[in-house]
């Protein structure tokens, strides 16, 4: 459950505004390193388990930063 500490960590710097933010950048920037591996040749096996919280930590210092995506 560190995920969610972390989560809830994120939550008192960036307030719950800009939690969905966190997830979002943190999900699409691991996302992306999950494919960017597939052409190098370490494409990831049905059993891994990626760890998330240094992209919620990028997902968070991006949001801290600039502030939460505003859509509209």
């Amino acid at each position: 459950m560190g995920d969610a500490k972390l989560l809830a960590g994120a939550g008192a710097w960036v307030s719950w505004t800009g939690l969905g933010s966190v997830v979002l950048i943190g999900a699409a920037s691991g996302l992306a390193v999950a494919l960017a591996r597939v052409p190098l040749g370490h494409p990831p096996a049905p059993g891994d388990r990626v760890a998330f919280g240094p992209y919620l930590c990028l997902g968070l210092w991006i949001t801290w930063l600039h502030g939460p995506i505003k859509l509209g």
